[in-house]
C-alpha cells in the first residue's frame, strides 16, 4: 500500500521517500480532530464552517465501491509477460509503450565523500567566547557579594557561545544544479560541527552578469531576495562561505568577485571550489598559490590578510591594494589550512587565492555569431579533447543506461570507483557539462544524451565494459550500497502502479539477493513455494580431512627452546630480537591440533632479527641447531612433521644459508604434492614460501616464475580462493619491480588492487599497500602526476575512515606521499608532511617503534636540504637514541643513525666533531664485519633504503647472493657503507650524500 501510494504521488509530481510518507501520515494521524461518541468529528472552537462529516462519509463510499482492476486496456501488457527485473531511473513514459513496474527506494550515495576530514579540518574553528547579550547568575560570585556587603543582589557572567557564525552562500546558477546535493551535504557539516553559533544559507544567482541576486534560499526562485548588505557582519564574527564553481556570468562580469571583496571588509571570507584546481575557470576566477599571512589576528577579515610570493623575495612583487580571497578545493588539506590560519592568526600558509582590486573588468565575452547545432560526432570530440580518461570511461558508462537521473549517475560513478582508477566527484562534472547531455521533454530533473552521442560512446566502450555498468551497480548495492539519501527508483518485472517505457535501460539487475538486501522479497503465505531442493551431501574424502598428528613436535620443540632460553639469558639483547624471544617462550606450549607446534613460526622472525642485529654468536648457534633437527625430519612425510621441516628451512633461508633452504623446502613442496595433489592448498601455501624464499636468495627471475605459476594454480581450484590469488598478484607485481620490467608490475599491480579493493573495502590496509606500490611502478616510469594524486586520494579515503591518527593504512598513504615528495624535490612541503607524522608517530605509539624512525630519518633529510641544521642536529640525536634503544648498537639502522648525525655535523661545519663520529661508525662496522674492505661502488648502485620502501611496509635488506651463499650472513652492501665511512674519517668531505648533489662550502 504504502509503495502504491508513493508511486502515485511521484506521478502527480510529489517526491517523497517511504520514510517521508511514512512520517506525514504518522503526523496526519496524530494531529486529525477527535470524534464524539456518535463518530461524528468535534469542531474546533473557532470554527463556523460545516462539519465535515458528509464528506467523510461520501469519501468512504467511493472506496467501498471501488473494484479489483479489471483485464488490461488495449496497449498494456499481459500481467503474465514481465521482462527480466531491472531497476531503472524514474521518468515520463507514454502509457502505450511502457512495461510494469513499482516505484521504490534506493539508497543514493554521497556527493561529499571525505566529510570525516573535513571535519577535522574546521576543528580550529571550533572556540567559545564569552557572549555579549546573554548572561547567567554567577552563583560563587553572588554569594562572596552578599557576604561581603550585606546587599541582597545577584553577580551576571557572560553566557559562553561559539565564536563564529557561518553563512553559507550557494551559487544555484544554471552550471551548479549537479552540485546541488552536495550544497546540503556541506551545510548539513557545517550545522554538525559545533563550531558555529548558527549556520544561514543564500542561494547566488550568478546567471545574472550586471547584478547576481541573492535569494533566501537556494535552488528556490521564488524565495525572498536579500541585499549583499543584509548578509555583512560588521562585527567580523561571520565567516562567509560562497559555493560556486566560478562559470556562471556573474563571476566573468566581475560582479561577484567584487561582491566578496564587499563582504571581505568585515569577514573572513573564501571560495569553496567543487571542481579540482585543474578544471578552475581561468576567465572568472584567476588563482595564484601564494603565502598568506593573518599578521597573528584571529578571525582576521579578508582585507586584512597580506600575501607573499612563495619563491621571489619579498618586495620583488608587490600586492599592495588588494584583497586576497582564498579559494578552496573541497578537500582535508587546503581546508585544514585556511581554518588554521583564520582560526589562529598563523602565517605562511600557502593558498589558491583570488586578488581582488575591486576595479575587476568583464571578460570580454566570446562572439555571439549563429553558430549551427554540432553534429554528435563534433561534441564526441570536443568532449574528448578536454576531459580526463577516467570522465571518458564514466560517460560510457552512463551511455548504457536510460533515462538518466543525477542520483542514478552519481551511483554509476561511485560502483566504477572500485575498479582501481583515480576518483573524484569532479569527474562526473566534465561529462554533466561536458555537451554531451541535456534535460529531457516532460522531466524536470531527467537526462539523455543528444541524439547519436550515445551510439558513438557505446561504439568507443569495450562490449565487456559496457555489459559490466549495470553489474557493478548491482555489487555496489548489493555489498555496499550508498550512505547518501535515497532516491526513487523503478522495479521492472512485476505487478505495480508504475511504467518503464520499452525503450528505457537499466542501471543495475534486479537479482533475488539484491531484492533481499532492499527489503523488496515478500512471502506469500497463500501459495508457497516449494522447498529448496537440498543436494544429497556426498562423503568427504579422507585427504581433505585433518590427518592425525605425528607428535613430532615433542622432538623438535625442546632443541629450539633450549636454543632460545640461551638466548634470552644474553642481556645485552636489543629490544628488537627481545620481542619476538618473549613471543616465542610465551608460545613454548601452545599446539595447533593439524599442525602441531605454534612457535615454529615465529623461529624465522627471531632469525631475521638476530641476522639484522649482528648478533653472529648466536646466529651460529640457532644454524647448527636447524640444520640438527632438519636431519631428523627427513624420513618423515606427515603434515606435522612437514610444517616444523618447513619453517626450520625458511629460518635457515634468514639466516643466510638460501642453497640448503631451497632443497629442504623444495622437499617438503614435493612430498606434499604426493600426499594431498600437486594443487591442494597445502602444496600450494608452501610454494608461497618458496617464493619468498627464491626472493631473498636474489634469484628474482625463479621466483617470478615461479609465482606465475602459482596463480595460475590458485585461480583453477573450485573453492573460495581469491584472497590468495589477489596476494599472489600483488606479490608477482613487486617481483616484476625488481627485475625491472616495470610496465608488468604496473598491470599486475592494478589487478592486485582492483581484487583488493573488491575483497576488503578501499581503505583497508591491504588496499592502501597495493596502492602505494602502484605509485612505485608510476614514479619508476616518471609518472610522478599520476602517484602523487594516487596517494593524495588514498590519504584522503582513509583519513575519511580511519578512527584514529595512526591508522596503519592511513600512515601508510602519508609516508608513500612523504617519499614521493621527497623524489619531486618540494622540500618545505615534505619537510611540513614528516614533521606531522613525527609528532603523531611519537605520541600514539611507542618511542622504538620504526614509524618514528623512518619518519624521523625522513625529515632530517628535508631539513638538510633547507638549511635548517640546527633542527636537524636536534632530530639526528633523538635518532640515535631511539635506534640505539629499539635495534642495538649492532644494527644496519644503528649505522645508518650515525652516519646521518656526522652528516649533520658536517653541514654545520664542525668537522671534528663529525669525524670522531664516522671513527666511532668505523670501529664498530669493522667489529661486525671484520677487517676486509671491498671495493667501492657507486652509491646510487648500492644505496636501497632498507625502510624507504613504498606502502609503509617494513622491507628488511636481504644479504645479495655474492655474499648470502657463503653462509657468513655477513652484508655486502655494509661493506662498501664502511668504506664511504673510512674516507669520510680519513679528512674527505665527498661522503657518499656527496654523489647525490655537488658538494657545498662550509665557509
Amino acid at each position: 500500500m504504502i509503495e502504491r501510494l508513493c508511486a502515485l504521488l511521484e506521478d502527480a509530481g510529489v517526491e517523497l521517500s517511504e520514510e517521508e510518507l511514512r512520517d506525514v501520515l504518522w503526523f496526519a494521524a496524530t494531529t486529525s480532530p477527535a470524534r464524539s461518541a456518535e463518530g461524528e468529528p468535534t469542531p474546533s472552537p473557532g470554527s463556523t464552517g460545516p462539519a465535515s462529516g458528509a464528506a467523510d462519509r461520501e469519501d468512504d463510499g467511493k472506496g467501498d465501491q471501488r473494484q479489483p482492476a479489471g483485464p488490461p486496456t488495449e496497449g498494456e501488457p499481459e500481467p503474465g509477460a514481465l521482462a527480466p527485473a531491472g531497476l531503472y531511473a524514474p521518468g515520463a513514459v507514454r502509457p502505450a509503450a511502457a512495461r510494469p513496474a513499482r516505484a521504490i527506494g534506493v539508497r543514493g550515495v554521497r556527493a561529499l565523500p571525505a566529510a570525516r576530514g573535513l571535519s577535522r579540518a574546521l576543528r580550529p574553528l571550533r572556540r567559545s567566547v564569552p557572549s555579549r547579550t546573554s548572561f547567567c547568575v554567577d552563583e560563587t560570585a553572588t554569594a562572596e557579594w552578599i557576604a561581603e556587603t550585606g546587599l541582597p543582589d545577584v553577580v551576571l557572567r557572560p553566557r559562553p557561545e561559539r565564536w563564529l557564525s557561518v553563512a553559507l552562500i550557494v551559487d544555484d546558477g544554471p552550471s551548479m544544479v549537479l552540485w546541488q546535493q552536495l550544497a546540503a551535504e556541506v551545510r548539513g557539516l557545517l550545522e554538525r560541527q559545533g563550531a558555529f553559533r548558527s549556520v544561514r544559507t543564500y542561494g547566488l544567482d550568478s546567471a545574472q552578469d550586471a547584478a547576481p541576486v541573492l535569494r533566501a534560499r537556494p535552488y528556490a526562485p521564488g524565495a525572498p531576495r536579500r541585499t549583499a548588505r543584509q548578509l555583512t557582519d560588521t562585527s567580523g564574527r561571520t565567516v562567509m562561505l560562497v559555493l560556486s564553481d566560478g562559470v556562471g556570468p556573474g563571476w566573468r562580469s566581475g560582479a561577484i568577485p567584487r561582491l566578496l571583496r564587499r563582504w571581505a571588509r568585515h569577514s573572513p571570507v573564501a571560495v569553496l571550489q567543487p571542481l579540482p584546481a585543474r578544471m578552475w575557470p581561468e576567465r572568472g576566477m584567476p588563482t595564484q598559490r601564494l603565502l598568506v599571512d593573518a599578521g597573528g589576528r584571529e578571525g582576521s577579515p579578508g582585507r586584512a590578510l597580506s600575501v607573499r610570493h612563495p619563491v621571489l623575495p619579498r618586495g620583488l612583487v608587490s600586492y599592495d591594494g588588494k584583497t586576497p580571497v582564498p579559494v578552496l578545493e573541497l578537500a582535508e588539506g587546503e581546508l585544514g589550512t585556511w581554518a588554521a590560519l583564520t582560526g589562529t592568526g598563523g602565517s605562511g600558509a600557502p593558498l589558491p587565492v583570488m586578488l581582488l582590486d575591486g576595479a575587476e573588468k568583464p571578460v570580454a565575452a566570446r562572439a555571439t555569431a549563429h553558430v549551427p547545432e554540432p553534429t554528435a560526432e563534433e561534441r564526441l570530440r570536443r568532449f574528448r579533447g578536454a576531459a580526463s580518461p577516467e570522465a571518458q570511461r564514466l560517460a560510457g558508462a552512463l551511455a548504457t543506461v536510460h533515462p538518466l537521473t543525477l542520483p542514478v549517475m552519481r551511483l554509476i560513478h561511485q560502483a566504477g570507483a572500485d575498479r582501481g582508477e583515480r576518483f573524484h566527484p569532479a569527474q562526473l562534472a566534465e561529462v554533466f557539462l561536458g555537451g554531451l547531455l541535456r534535460r529531457r521533454e516532460g522531466g524536470a530533473e531527467e537526462y539523455e544524451f543528444h541524439p547519436g552521442v550515445a551510439d558513438l560512446l557505446l561504439d568507443a566502450v569495450r562490449t565487456s565494459d559496457a555489459l559490466e555498468t549495470a553489474a557493478q551497480v548491482t555489487e555496489f548495492l548489493l555489498h555496499r550500497q550508498g550512505s547518501g539519501p535515497d532516491f526513487r527508483a523503478r522495479l521492472s518485472g512485476d505487478h505495480g502502479d508504475s511504467r518503464v517505457a520499452e525503450e528505457a535501460r537499466p542501471f543495475a539487475a534486479a537479482s533475488p539477493e539484491l531484492l533481499s538486501r532492499l527489503g523488496l522479497l515478500e512471502e506469500d503465505s497463500d501459495d508457497p513455494a516449494p522447498p529448496p531442493q537440498v543436494p544429497e551431501r556426498q562423503p568427504v574424502p579422507p585427504a581433505t580431512a585433518f590427518p592425525p598428528r605425528s607428535y613430532t613436535s615433542e622432538q623438535v620443540q625442546p632443541a629450539v627452546m633450549a636454543v632460545v632460553r640461551r638466548i634470552a639469558e644474553d642481556d645485552g639483547l636489543p629490544k628488537s630480537v627481545r620481542d619476538y624471544v618473549d613471543k616465542m617462550l610465551a608460545e613454548a606450549d601452545e599446539r595447533n591440533e593439524e599442525t602441531g607446534w605454534r612457535g615454529v613460526r615465529t623461529l624465522p622472525d627471531l632469525a631475521e632479527q638476530l641476522v639484522d642485529a649482528g648478533w653472529a654468536e648466536h646466529v651460529a648457534e640457532l644454524r647448527e641447531m636447524a640444520r640438527e633437527q632438519i636431519e631428523g625430519l627427513r624420513s618423515r612425510d606427515d603434515l606435522e612433521s612437514r610444517n616444523l621441516r618447513g619453517h626450520l628451512a625458511i629460518t635457515l633461508n634468514k639466516l643466510g644459508e638460501h642453497d640448503e633452504a631451497e632443497r629442504e623446502l623444495r622437499a617438503v613442496v614435493a612430498i606434499s604434492g604426493r600426499v594431498h595433489g600437486a594443487e591442494d592448498a597445502y602444496t600450494l601455501f608452501a610454494r608461497g614460501y618458496l617464493v619468498d624464499l627464491l626472493s631473498d636468495a636474489g634469484r628474482a627471475d625463479a621466483a617470478e616464475e615461479e609465482c606465475r605459476t602459482l596463480i595460475e594454480a590458485w585461480e583453477r581450484r573450485d573453492d573460495d580462493s581469491r584472497s590468495n590469488v589477489e596476494a599472489k598478484h600483488f606479490r608477482r607485481g613487486r617481483l616484476l619491480l625488481d627485475l625491472g620490467r616495470v610496465e608488468e608490475a604496473e598491470e599486475e599491480l592494478r589487478v592486485s588492487l582492483a581484487m583488493a579493493r573488491e575483497l576488503h573495502g578501499p581503505t583497508n590496509h591491504e588496499t592502501v599497500n597495493a596502492r602505494a606500490w602502484l605509485t612505485t611502478a608510476l614514479r619508476r616510469q616518471n609518472r610522478l602526476d599520476e602517484a602523487e594524486a594516487e596517494m593524495r586520494a588514498a590519504a584522503e579515503d582513509c583519513a575519511a575512515e580511519a578512527e584514529s591518527e595512526v591508522d596503519p593504512a592511513l600512515l601508510t598513504a602519508l609516508f608513500t606521499l612523504g617519499d614521493i615528495l621527497n623524489l619531486r624535490q618540494r622540500h618545505e612541503e615534505a619537510e611540513s608532511l614528516w614533521h606531522d607524522l613525527v609528532d603523531r608517530t611519537s605520541a600514539a605509539l611507542s618511542p622504538t617503534h620504526w614509524r618514528v624512525r623512518r619518519a624521523r630519518r625522513n625529515r632530517v633529510d628535508r631539513l638538510r636540504s633547507l638549511r635548517r641544521y640546527a633542527e636537524a642536529e636536534s632530530e639526528a640525536d633523538a635518532l640515535v637514541a631511539e635506534t640505539f634503544a629499539s635495534v642495538g648498537e649492532r644494527h644496519q639502522e644503528s649505522f645508518t643513525a650515525l652516519r646521518i648525525r656526522a652528516l649533520v655535523l658536517d653541514d654545520r661545519g664542525r668537522h671534528d666533531e663529525a669525524q670522531a663520529v664516522y671513527r666511532d661508525l668505523l670501529e664498530r662496522q669493522t667489529a661486525v664485519l671484520g677487517a676486509s674492505i671491498p671495493a667501492p661502488s657507486p652509491p646510487g648502485t648500492i644505496w636501497r633504503s632498507a625502510w624507504g620502501w613504498p606502502g609503509g611496509t617494513r622491507r628488511r635488506w636481504r644479504p645479495t647472493p655474492r655474499c648470502s651463499r657463503t653462509g657468513s650472513a655477513s652484508w655486502d652492501r655494509t661493506r662498501r657503507r664502511r668504506w664511504w665511512s673510512a674516507t669520510a674519517a680519513q679528512g674527505s668531505c665527498r661522503t657518499w650524500d656527496a654523489w647525490r648533489r655537488p658538494s657545498r662550502s662550509t665557509a
